[in-house]
């Protein structure tokens, strides 16, 4: 017998074996079933969340964060066993100490003009609390621009990737 022959044989028994314990793990498997979506619970911390989003993702001209699921995004990405993690907490706290610091109400309960100053001026604060607004928005952003609704709304037909639009000076599609 040949190396070649062996090799050929070995290579043979190993596809079997390998397709064979493929078929009986995937037909003794159950459908999977999807994590359930972390939330904040109805209360202060969420009412700034969404406040937040609203402010900086709001319904209009594009869909908004409702539409396009960032709340549970956002919230999966910053949220450990159901508790909010410090960075979320302290900038949700942090929000609700400036509002109430400018208009004696807490962050959600400000008119949308407020919100955004309130946020332009965490922009500029490089203070423990404000380095958790940098990576929410940019968690918000992604989870957002990466919706069906909003690629539509953009006049994309298709997400960018994997075949890129080279010719980005020209509005896609036209």
């Amino acid at each position: 017998m040949t190396r070649r022959l062996v090799l050929l044989l070995l290579g043979t028994i190993a596809g079997a074996v390998g397709v064979a314990s493929c078929t009986t793990l995937l037909s003794s498997r159950q459908s999977p079933q999807p994590p359930p979506e972390p939330v904040l619970p109805p209360g202060p911390l969420r009412a700034a969340l969404e406040a937040l989003l609203e402010t900086i993702l709001p319904d209009g001209e594009y869909p908004g964060y409702r539409t396009t699921g960032v709340l549970a995004h956002v919230t999966s990405v910053f949220i450990l066993a159901q508790r909010p993690s410090p960075p979320l907490r302290d900038l949700l706290d942090g929000l609700d100490r400036r509002a109430r610091a400018r208009a004696d109400r807490d962050f959600a309960g400000l008119g949308p003009a407020e919100r955004r100053e309130v946020l332009l001026e965490l922009e500029r604060r490089p203070e423990a609390w404000a380095l958790g607004f940098g990576r929410l928005r940019t968690e918000a952003f992604n989870a957002h621009y990466a919706h069906p609704a909003v690629w539509k709304a953009l006049g994309f037909r298709h997400p960018p990737q994997p075949s890129g639009y080279m010719d980005y000076q020209e509005r896609p599609g036209g």
